[in-house]
């Protein structure tokens, strides 16, 4: 299984770089749009819906609501999306204490659906779009990666402490800060590749860890769904990965407070 996933996570980074650095800005649209064309497909499942009909009405729903949502201010889009995640963090709290009513009402799964997988589709296009966005977002794929494995690994070594046992028992807090360490080297890196200032690369680093700490939160989050639904993946798409939101959880939490704080970073420091 771990050979599994090291070689699905490979081709995966090589397939991104490619995409990244030799495509256009058009082209990169219409892959993260058949991203979340897949992960929707996913999602459906996730909240609870078997009939096939529905699930392909939730999934237009969700493409057609993402194409709707560049009509829209930027900003204000990213501030609502990064506040969801916030509430998701809340939800996965509750969750924890046994109240768990909304998962029974799949009109709440499907609303939740449209920031949690909407705020990466706009973040990583908005990305793409900044001055050295293909370098951008390869950086935050990579941290999101490196926070991962780096947990992982760490937690698989000096592991001890359940970080939330409810919801992902093999979760725990050394691989979380694991976790934290690597992606710090990460971000002090990346800070480094773009040339940055002092102050400039403290602030990129803050911002950094402030998204990899909501990754967690996405991850968690699609542990909770698959928990309500005795799911073990959210779908076979990936080998030793499972599904796309088995892989891209983290990313999509951690995209919209990314795309947010280099914004503000840059505003800051004009």
């Amino acid at each position: 299984m771990l050979i599994k996933r090291i070689i699905t996570g490979l081709l995966l980074l090589a397939g991104f770089f490619y995409v990244f650095f030799y495509t256009t800005p058009n082209i990169f649209f219409w892959v993260v749009f058949a991203v979340l064309l897949g992960a929707s497909w996913e999602w459906s499942r996730l909240i609870g819906l078997t009939n096939r009909v529905r699930r392909i009405f939730l999934v237009a729903a969700y493409l057609l609501a993402a194409v709707g949502t560049f009509w829209l201010p930027v900003g204000a889009l990213l501030i609502v999306y990064s506040l969801w995640w916030f509430l998701a963090f809340v939800i996965i709290l509750l969750y924890a204490k046994g109240r768990a009513l909304w998962t029974k009402r799949t009109w709440v799964g499907f609303l939740m659906g449209l920031p949690a997988l909407g705020s990466a589709f706009i973040g990583l296009n908005v990305l793409r779009n900044f001055e050295d966005g293909a370098a951008i977002v390869f950086y935050l794929i990579l941290l999101v990666a490196a926070a991962d494995s780096f947990a992982y690994f760490a937690g698989r070594a000096f592991g001890k402490r359940k970080l939330l046992e409810v919801l992902s028992p093999k979760k725990t807090w050394e691989g979380f800060f694991g976790g934290l360490l690597g992606s710090a080297c990460v971000a002090v890196g990346g800070g480094m590749y773009f040339h940055m200032s002092l102050k400039m690369l403290i602030a990129f680093v803050s911002i950094s860890l402030i998204a990899v700490l909501f990754s967690v939160v996405g991850d968690l989050f699609i542990s909770l769904l698959k928990r309500q639904q005795q799911l073990k993946d959210t779908g076979r798409l990936l080998p030793g990965h499972g599904g796309l939101l088995d892989r891209i959880d983290g990313l999509n939490a951690a995209v919209s407070i990314f795309t947010l704080g280099l914004i503000l970073m840059t505003l800051w420091l004009k």
